[in-house]
């Protein structure tokens, strides 16, 4: 069952696509997020691509529906987000994984970074 993305989720998606806009892969990648794609992996994965990513629309970023996690310890979600590049939405897309502590703060962890 998909769920609408919370304004809190959207800024935390926001905030992954900025660093990926500045090519801070480091602030995003495995090392710092705890994800499964190093900031190696995230450069690669992008420049093979042949592209540069852009900002996403703030209107896109809030229709965004999510996948909640079935019986996860903490509020849990996955989303995949389509990157824009170049000013268009493309079919390079980030696979996340958000979780919220019991703080309220949300964490994504990236997953994957594919074509669809």
């Amino acid at each position: 069952m998909l769920e609408k993305v919370s304004i809190q989720m959207v800024n935390t998606l926001r905030e992954i696509v900025e660093a990926l806009v500045r090519k801070d892969y480091l602030s995003i990648g495995s090392e710092s997020l705890g994800g499964r794609l190093s900031a190696a992996e995230l450069e690669t994965a992008i420049r093979e691509y042949g592209a540069d990513v852009t900002p996403i629309p703030d209107d896109i970023l809030e229709q965004l529906e999510v996948i909640p996690v079935e019986n996860a310890e903490i509020p849990t979600w996955f989303i995949d987000l389509d990157l824009w590049i170049n000013g268009k939405q493309s079919d390079l897309t980030l696979s996340m994984e958000m979780e919220q502590n019991r703080t309220g703060k949300l964490t994504a962890k990236i997953l994957d970074l594919h074509v669809l």
